[in-house]
């Protein structure tokens, strides 16, 4: 499986790793952007106001 995720500009690096290192067993790939970004490929699934999974 492969994992894209847009995150709010100021989310701290350490956080962002956190997540990705707790499901990387799993991914195949990854990319992450940050949110707002006028070249963002991918329309929003989830609402802004929901948390990462931990």
């Amino acid at each position: 499986m492969s994992f894209t995720a847009n995150v709010p500009e100021g989310l701290e690096v350490e956080d962002v790793m956190a997540t990705v290192q707790r499901w990387l067993p799993e991914l195949k790939g990854t990319t992450i952007t940050v949110d707002g970004r006028p070249q963002a490929p991918y329309e929003r699934l989830t609402p802004r106001s929901s948390p990462l999974p931990r």
